[in-house]
């Protein structure tokens, strides 16, 4: 049988194998601080810094079950593939931001909290898809 290998390749947000324990965080705008991941027990503040505004979605479910979301403001969308639970920063927001998760047929239920600069604006819970909008 022939040998092949490739060369590596990921995504800035990607979720790193590795991290099936853990939680994953995607940055839709990403910086030069890049993504980060951490154990799930850690403190979310313990993550990055505060944007200005700093708009924060945190998304539970079924413990490493997969799904697929699309977050947006007014000007910029980005799909994000994931594995509960996840916490999606988005730097800076133009304008409402609104996510909605798909997690297929199977997927049970999303817990989904939206935080604007430390307040909790919006929750919902729903499955197996759930849209969340900042109000």
């Amino acid at each position: 049988m022939p040998s092949r290998s490739a060369e590596p390749t990921t995504a800035a947000s990607a979720c790193p194998r590795s991290a099936v324990r853990c939680s994953c965080v995607e940055r839709p705008k990403p910086s030069a601080r890049g993504s980060d991941v951490r154990h799930r027990t850690e403190s979310s503040s313990s993550i990055a810094s505060p944007a200005s505004p700093d708009l924060r979605i945190f998304a539970a479910g079924p413990l490493n079950q997969r799904y697929t979301a699309l977050v947006e403001d007014i000007t910029t969308g980005f799909v994000i593939g994931a594995r509960a639970p996840t916490l999606i920063l988005f730097d800076s927001p133009n304008g409402k931001v609104d996510a909605t998760f798909f997690g297929g047929q199977d997927y049970p239920t999303f817990r989904l909290n939206m935080t604007l600069n430390g307040v909790v604006v919006a929750t919902v819970v729903h499955g197996p898809n759930a849209t969340i909008r900042e109000p």
